[in-house]
């Protein structure tokens, strides 16, 4: 019974230094690619939704190389870190910038309760634009047939 004991209290001892020698972060997009590299165009290993959790095992520049559960890649700091956005200049805005709340929600896509609660509020802007532009898709391949074509060059 004390080798039992003994077991689980070294087990424990050594989940605790692994948990606490990483630091995990959320999410902060509707969705984002974990990639191989630390590049825009380096190849999806797979897709991360709003709130997931990520382990950070380091950071390169705007690069953070992180785990999700066993699977191990680079996400670019846009989808980790929460921003200030100004709405200055946008059709139908007062100015200033957009609250916690409003980039929290923009985070997780406009679902319809989301966009029914912000029409009550802002009556003067263009949902169909906003419908149209969360459609859009360009697949990895696209965006590299593009930029090879273009003669662009990933930094």
């Amino acid at each position: 019974m004390n080798l039992l004991i003994l077991i689980c209290v070294v087990l424990c001892a050594l989940l605790n230094v692994a948990s606490a020698s990483g630091e995990s972060a959320k999410i902060v997009v509707k969705e984002t690619a974990l990639r191989e590299q630390c590049k825009f165009l380096s190849p999806a290993t797979i897709k991360l939704q709003y709130n997931d959790s990520v382990d950070i095992l380091s950071r390169e520049s705007d690069w953070f190389k992180v785990a999700f559960g066993k699977a191990r890649g680079c996400l670019h700091k846009s989808a980790l870190e929460a921003r200030t956005y100004s709405l200055s200049g946008v059709s139908g805005t007062r100015g200033g910038g957009a609250s916690q709340e409003e980039v929290s929600l923009a985070g997780k896509g406009f679902t319809p309760e989301v966009e029914a609660s912000y029409k009550k509020q802002h009556r003067d802007f263009n949902y169909q634009a906003v419908d149209t532009v969360e459609k859009y898709r360009v697949s990895d391949e696209t965006l590299r047939k593009f930029v090879r074509d273009g003669g662009l060059r990933q930094p």
